[in-house]
């Protein structure tokens, strides 16, 4: 779950990062690209901070507030453009399937070829 990946990333029991994984997923959808450059985005706006004192720290409301960078997006567009063309169709296909797909559809993706679609029934 983002909340354990969360907690792992800042040793910290996963009740004390709930909040913050929260919110993280909201702004993310749980995707592991954006939620490390979204992590790190809050590190470098001082939004997730840490203190030798006291550990780390957050303010949910603002981090609620910080939108996502075109950074982001522009990156992982970047890492989509170099993979191989039927990689790029497939993930074409799944991605508006939602962040849950079926194995029997990814199987059905995976023989797709590029057609009129009925291999994909």
């Amino acid at each position: 779950s983002l909340n354990e990946m969360v907690s792992d990333a800042l040793c910290l029991p996963r009740r004390k990062t709930r909040s913050l994984a929260e919110v993280v997923h909201q702004k993310t959808l749980g995707i592991p690209l954006f939620v490390v450059e979204f992590l790190d985005a809050l590190l470098t706006e001082k939004l997730l901070i840490h203190n030798l004192e006291t550990g780390w720290g957050w303010d949910v409301d603002s981090i609620d507030l910080k939108k996502i960078s075109s950074g982001v997006a522009a990156l992982l567009a970047c890492k989509l453009e170099q993979l191989p063309s039927q990689v790029l169709s497939a993930v074409k296909i799944i991605s508006v399937l939602g962040s849950h797909v079926d194995r029997g559809v990814l199987e059905a993706v995976k023989k797709y070829d590029g057609s009129d679609g009925s291999t994909l029934i």
